[in-house]
């Protein structure tokens, strides 16, 4: 499942699990998991807006290179181990 909790805005939703930053961006995207979150976020996927898997990474940091990433519009989808998936938007310049 997946709950999305963002709009295109640098300080997005404040009910989001996470936030993305710098928005927009040129090299690395950076998150931050509100603390009240308990689970452990283990995988990263980026997806264009027409829902193409573009990039995927099993989480090691809190930080993600998409400097390979094209200009443009993208969604975040960061899962747990149980699969459940939070997602945010950000914009590559």
């Amino acid at each position: 499942t997946v709950t999305e909790g963002a709009t295109l805005a640098v300080n997005g939703n404040t009910n989001a699990i996470f936030s993305v930053y710098p928005n927009p961006t040129k090299q690395f995207i950076s998150f931050n998991v509100n603390s009240n979150v308990t689970e452990k976020l283990t995988t990263a996927q980026i997806f264009d807006l027409s829902g193409r898997l573009v990039f995927e990474t099993q989480l090691t940091s809190n930080r993600i290179n998409i400097e390979s990433l094209q200009s443009g519009t993208y969604l975040l989808l960061l899962q747990n181990e149980k699969g459940k998936g939070y997602s945010q938007k950000f914009i590559k310049e």
